[in-house]
């Protein structure tokens, strides 16, 4: 402050400087005396009023306080943050869906026009946030079994999952995304070439399914379910029946609660052959009531070897299981007298014809074991429906959309082939399906 008196010409005026040089530069421009009123001391006794004291900033007690100016963080920051982490994980999210969407679900589907993989799935995985981990799970999964240098990814993926699996059944009131689940989890099992995981998932879509769709309602009636569930039920059932096969016992949910109406409706799985695939559950079924009349009716320690070795080729007593010939001879009537539906698509035709023969040896293994037949009739009648396989499979072309679920037909008849000119093996290398062995 300057506290000389104004010059003539010069004028008094209060203005703030900034206490720094003598005279501010406004003033030392306009020729002005700088002047500025020193603080006032607020009286103790001053009531101020509440909304004045909200709003009024503390005064300290110390002459000055250098104000504090916040900095910017140094651009190199930025690299130190989780935000490329971040950003890396999303571009490697839309990789794996990409590829999901462009490449990985024609593997797993028949056909292009009930392509559930597409038609279901993805629109509820928008909705649901554990669903959409699980099919990036999914996806990356098998894309690290094309390109090794994605498996940390694709392990990372799984991880993701989990957790959105688990916090999903702990808060979801959606039972059919929690189905969704389950089978995409046993369908993934089953690509990284699990062996026994992919039953437990297996076993939990079937107590969803039970409690959800099977259970009678108060009225004493089953409730319709949408199209979504539909198509999760034949989901499901397709790996039920084919591991009643491959485990030997009976399905988790036997019956024809999952066949399609119209019967002439293309699976996603197994395209028109809806009806031998029922006949192979019913074959399993029967396996297993075979098996609960053995054990009822011969001792304990024999019982219990017998369930313990499933495979085993026993000789059955007669007596036992005379009351099953005529449902046996019965399937396989049905499954002889069966026709496919036509169709345009000569490659789902013969799709159908394989699992047809695939269902025909189930059965005649099933007699073999379980019944006093002639071995040398079902061994001719097994021969026969093994170059039927080959047959029909040869009529498909390299690469069409059914050859993805013709494996079962072929490992069905690799294990009754006596012919070195039926090798199952040659028929494998020549698609390129060494990627489906491992």
């Amino acid at each position: 402050m300057l506290n000389m008196p104004p010059k003539r010409g010069e004028t008094y005026r209060k203005k703030r400087c900034d206490g720094v040089r003598n005279v501010c530069g406004h003033c030392a421009r306009l020729n002005l005396v700088c002047h500025w009123q020193g603080p006032r001391q607020i009286a103790d006794d001053a009531s101020p009023s509440s909304d004045s004291v909200s709003l009024r900033l503390r005064m300290p007690n110390h002459p000055s306080v250098p104000l504090t100016i916040p900095i910017a963080p140094a651009p190199i920051q930025f690299l130190q943050s989780d935000a490329p982490e971040l950003a890396r994980r999303s571009l490697d999210r839309k990789l794996a869906l990409r590829y999901y969407v462009q490449t990985f679900n024609t593997m797993l589907t028949t056909n292009l026009e009930n392509n559930g993989f597409l038609s279901v799935l993805l629109p509820m995985a928008i909705e649901e946030k554990a669903l959409l981990d699980m099919l990036i799970a999914w996806s990356s999964s098998h894309l690290s079994l094309c390109d090794d240098t994605y498996r940390i990814k694709a392990l990372e993926h799984r991880s993701t999952a989990l957790q959105s699996f688990t916090a999903s059944l702990l808060n979801s009131e959606s039972p059919e995304v929690s189905l969704a689940c389950c089978l995409v989890f046993c369908s993934m099992s089953a690509v990284l070439g699990d062996t026994a995981e992919w039953r437990n998932h297996l076993v939990g879509a079937a107590h969803i399914i039970r409690h959800n769709w099977l259970s009678p309602t108060s009225d004493g009636c089953r409730r319709s379910p949408a199209y979504e569930i539909r198509w999760l039920l034949r989901n499901f059932a397709y790996h039920d029946i084919l591991m009643s096969v491959t485990l030997d016992r009976e399905p988790l949910i036997p019956g024809r609660y999952w066949i399609p109406q119209p019967m002439n409706e293309v699976d996603s799985y197994v395209g028109l052959a809806s009806e031998p695939l029922v006949l192979i559950s019913r074959i399993s079924s029967l396996n297993g009531d075979i098996i609960r009349s053995l054990e009822a009716s011969t001792p304990s320690s024999d019982s219990d070897s017998m369930s313990s070795s499933p495979h085993s080729t026993y000789e059955s007593p007669v007596s036992s299981t005379e009351d099953f010939f005529p449902q046996a001879y019965k399937i396989e009537s049905e499954l002889k007298d069966w026709k496919c539906p036509e169709s345009d698509n000569q490659c789902l035709t013969s799709l159908a014809e394989a699992y047809r023969s695939a269902a025909l040896i189930h059965l005649y293994r099933m007699m073999r074991r379980r019944f006093s037949v002639n071995g040398s009739e079902l061994e001719n009648k097994m021969a026969s429906e093994v170059t039927s396989i080959i047959f029909h499979l040869e009529q498909m072309p390299l690469g069409c959309l059914p050859e993805c679920t013709s494996l079962f037909p072929l490992f069905m008849a690799g294990g009754e082939t006596r012919c070195y000119e039926l090798d199952w093996l040659d028929i494998i290398q020549r698609r390129h399906w060494e990627l489906a062995l491992s």
